[in-house]
């Protein structure tokens, strides 16, 4: 009984440390981050990185992150970080969104019937990279 609790509990541990890895990945870094609390659309809660740390223990409604304001440098490591597919690109007026699939980030969001999960939009200069998608101002 007491392995069997023990190998729960180490399973537990594993799925938390993922989920904290994938929550908090662009954390730290230069460049205005977000959280995307309790759903995964549009219609999510958004929090700044401040926000986020008074509210930790909501940390489990995290359904993605961005981050604003990063280098072409960040955006590159970001790709080869995490494997990332090219799936398709858009733009309208002066902003191009990429979106790109990794099986090494959880969950994704279909468009055009193609699963995708991470978000790179360049607007002019400003580059900004999300998971699964950038909400807000996009």
């Amino acid at each position: 009984m007491r392995k069997i609790i023990l190998a729960l509990a180490s399973v537990a541990l594993i799925g938390m440390s993922a989920h904290f890895e994938r929550v908090f990945a662009f954390s730290g870094a230069d460049g205005a981050v977000e959280y995307y609390l309790y759903s995964d659309g549009s219609d999510c809660e958004i929090l700044s990185e401040k926000q986020m740390k008074d509210r930790l223990f909501e940390s489990f409604s995290i359904k993605g992150c961005s981050i604003k304001g990063v280098e072409k440098d960040f955006v590159e490591k970001t790709l080869e970080k995490t494997g990332a597919v090219f799936v398709l690109e858009e733009t309208v007026e002066n902003r191009v969104s990429k979106y790109y699939y990794s099986n090494k980030i959880w969950g994704y969001k279909l468009i055009n019937g193609q699963k995708v999960n991470l978000h790179v939009v360049i607007d002019n200069d400003d580059l900004s990279v999300g998971t699964p998608i950038i909400y807000g101002a996009y």
